[in-house]
């Protein structure tokens, strides 16, 4: 079980104990619904953090979302960690600035993004 299952999990366990029948447990203005709100917690997804390269580096290869700075400037796109080290980009221009940059912090790329299906099968 990762820290995030096990966060939940206190969370829920938390909520669950409130009363019931004491109004002065709100939640988005309306009186706390415990079942919702524990939908809610297992169907959220985490949320991803910035790793600042000064206190870790990636352990595995692979591509990653990077902040790169240059020249007083800072840029997040795409870049390859490999065998220890980030590959060289080269320079880099941005808005007539161009410069060799640095890659200052990273993270996992989030998946992609995947539109809702719509069931058209269904009756009105």
């Amino acid at each position: 079980m990762n820290d995030d299952a096990i966060s939940r999990e206190a969370l829920k366990e938390a909520i669950s104990e409130l009363p019931n029948d004491n109004p002065s447990y709100y939640y988005t203005g309306d009186l706390l619904d415990r079942e919702r709100v524990l939908d809610e917690i297992d169907n959220a997804q985490p949320v991803q953090m910035w790793t600042p390269c000064s206190k870790k580096q990636p352990e595995s290869d692979g591509v990653y979302y990077v902040t790169v700075t240059f020249s007083g400037k800072s840029v997040t796109r795409d870049q390859v960690f490999h065998e220890g080290r980030w590959l060289p980009l080269g320079k880099l221009m941005v808005n007539g600035v161009s410069g060799e940059p640095e890659v200052i912090a990273w993270m996992e790329k989030p998946a992609p993004y995947q539109a809702p299906v719509l069931d058209l099968g269904r009756g009105m």
